[in-house]
C-alpha cells in the first residue's frame, strides 16, 4: 500500500490518546514514508538510502546476514574426469540489537494561528511543521548513529555507542597531528587511502569521505593555496563544483566535527524496527490548560558496521 505526503501528515496530526494500548503505531509503509521525508533534507541519509544501507526489520535483535566466495575458485576443465575442488561459500552475519529513543515536539496555539494565518491554511503550517521535524529527526538519528557513546553526558548520545566507537576500536586511523601539524591537507586523504588495507582498495572506485562542513571549507583553502587551476578556480567559481578530494566524493555529516573518514557507504548500515515506530499527538490535560500540541515519536534502532577493516578514520585534526 502506498502511502502519500498528504496521507501521511493526516494521520499524524490526528489527537490521539496516548493512554490508548497501541495508541498511534504506525505500520511499515507509513515508516517508511516518514523516512522518505527525512531523507529529503539530510542529504547524507538520503545518501545511506542510496547505497542500501538502510535495513528495515520486524526483529529487535538478530544479525545481517553476509555470503563471501573470495577469488581462486577456478581449475582446469578435463573432459571425463570429476571435479578435484569445489568452492565454499563463507557465510557470517553483522549482529544488531535495537535501542529505543523518542523524539518529542511542543507546538504553542499561538504559533500554530500565526502559521497557519501566514500560510493561508492550517495544512500548510502542518506540513511545514512536519518537514522540519523529519529534518531535525533524521540529523538527530545521524548523529546518534555516527558518534553514539553510551558513557557521554548527552541524553541524545548516551543511548546507543554509534559507528565511530566502533571504528576506533578495529578500524585504520591516521593520526592528522604527525602531517601539516594536524592542519587538514590532501597529506590527509593520501595517508588514508594508502592505510586502507590492499583487498579493500581493489575497491576504492566505491569509497567516499565522510567530513564536517567545516573541514570541507578547510580543504578548500588548502586548494585555493596552491599554485593550479583547481587553485584558480576554488576562488573564481563555485568551490562546490569540487566535488571530489582526492578521487573520491565527499559526503558532509557535521556531527564528525574535526574527524574524517573514508569507506563505502554500504559499510554503515542502519537497521531500524517499523513494527515499534509510532508517531502521536496530544493536545488535551495539562497540554490544553497549556494551550499546546504535543507531538512525539518513538524508533528502536541500531548502528552497525558490515567490516570495519575497509573504514580509515583521519583523527585527532585541528
Amino acid at each position: 500500500m502506498t502511502v502519500t505526503n498528504q496521507e501521511l501528515l493526516r494521520s499524524q496530526t490526528k489527537t490521539t490518546d496516548i493512554g490508548t494500548a497501541g495508541a498511534g503505531l504506525k505500520g511499515p509503509d507509513q515508516f517508511l514514508a516518514h523516512l522518505r521525508l527525512a531523507r529529503e533534507s539530510v542529504m547524507f541519509l538520503d545518501r545511506l538510502f542510496r547505497a542500501g544501507s538502510i535495513y528495515v526489520t520486524s526483529a529487535q535483535s538478530g544479525s545481517i546476514r553476509r555470503i563471501s566466495m573470495g577469488t581462486g575458485n577456478i581449475r582446469a576443465a578435463a573432459e571425463g574426469a570429476d571435479p578435484t575442488f569445489t568452492a565454499k561459500a563463507t557465510h557470517s552475519g553483522v549482529a544488531f540489537a535495537l535501542n529505543k529513543h523518542r523524539i518529542d515536539l511542543e507546538v504553542t496555539k499561538e504559533a500554530e494561528t500565526y502559521a497557519a494565518n501566514a500560510a493561508g491554511g492550517g495544512e500548510d503550517w502542518m506540513t511545514a511543521t512536519m518537514n522540519e521535524a523529519s529534518e531535525a529527526w533524521g540529523l538527530d538519528i545521524l548523529r546518534l548513529g555516527m558518534i553514539g557513546d553510551t558513557t557521554s553526558a548527552d541524553p541524545s548520545l548516551n543511548i546507543d555507542n554509534g559507528w565511530l566507537i566502533a571504528i576506533q576500536a578495529g578500524g585504520n586511523t591516521v593520526n592528522g597531528a604527525a602531517i601539516n601539524g594536524g592542519n587538514f591537507t590532501w597529506g590527509h586523504l593520501a595517508a588514508a587511502r594508502q592505510l586502507l588495507p590492499a583487498r579493500h582498495k581493489s575497491n576504492m572506485s566505491n569509497m567516499e569521505w565522510v567530513m564536517s562542513g567545516e573541514k570541507v571549507e578547510e580543504f578548500y583553502e588548502e586548494v585555493a593555496d596552491r599554485a593550479t587551476s583547481a587553485g584558480d578556480m576554488i576562488i573564481t567559481q563555485d568551490p562546490d563544483g569540487l566535488d571530489r578530494f582526492y578521487g573520491r566524493p565527499v559526503n558532509v555529516l557535521d556531527a564528525l566535527g574535526d574527524t574524517v573518514l573514508l569507506t563505502d557507504p554500504r559499510n554503515l548500515i542502519l537497521v531500524a524496527n517499523s513494527n515499534t515506530w509510532s508517531l502521536r499527538s496530544e493536545d488535551r490535560g495539562e497540554y490544553a490548560v497549556r494551550e499546546v500540541t504535543h507531538l512525539f515519536g518513538t524508533l528502536e534502532m541500531d548502528a552497525i558496521i558490515a567490516d570495519v577493516t575497509g573504514i580509515v578514520e583521519i583523527a585527532n585534526l585541528n
